[in-house]
């Protein structure tokens, strides 16, 4: 292989990685309803501690202290980070949906309030449903980006405003 094809090659993997941080690589809905329905069925058959995926290979000695909830959580981050791996072995694949997964869980987590005010997020019996709109929003949509004013940290999230938006925009489509 010459070298500029090599060069090309990482080039290409750097775009690709910047396209999946930035949540440019968007997902489906019933993708979003499998991965739900995988982690809901192993956690459920789930005994003991899972093995360390090479990812938190240097977590291990943490590990070792953690006890009840903290476990329990670093556990269902375990079996999160194997099921992707599973479903989507190319490494930006895998970085593009688990981090598009955590993205979606932390916005419905941190608007909980708002979300359920609008009818976007009930409760139902024991099972909490989210309206499909919300999530195929939340599953298409590329992040922001947001800095940190007291610090150099960049991150990226979804914005609520455009969220909220475009959801609406997807309730409110007319029926083919």
């Amino acid at each position: 292989m010459g070298k500029n094809k090599r060069n090309r090659n990482k080039s290409d993997n750097i775009d690709d990685q910047i396209r999946a941080y930035r949540g440019f690589i968007p997902w489906s809905r019933a993708e979003y309803d499998w991965a739900l329905a995988t982690l809901d069925l192993r956690r459920k058959n789930m005994k003991g501690n899972l093995p360390l995926t090479e990812e938190y290979a240097h977590l291990k000695e943490e590990m070792t202290h953690l006890m009840g909830r903290e476990l329990h959580n670093f556990n269902i981050m375990l079996l999160i980070s194997e099921i992707f791996h599973q479903r989507y072995p190319d490494e930006i694949q895998f970085m593009a949906h688990s981090l598009r997964f955590h993205g979606i869980h932390r916005f419905l987590r941190e608007h909980d309030r708002e979300l359920t005010k609008m009818g976007l997020v009930s409760v139902r019996g024991n099972k909490h449903y989210v309206e499909p709109q919300l999530i195929e929003s939340l599953c298409t949509l590329p992040y922001s980006r947001i800095e940190n004013e007291d610090s150099e940290d960049i991150s990226f999230h979804f914005l609520y405003d455009e969220v909220i938006k475009i959801t609406r925009a997807k309730m409110n489509a007319p029926l083919n």
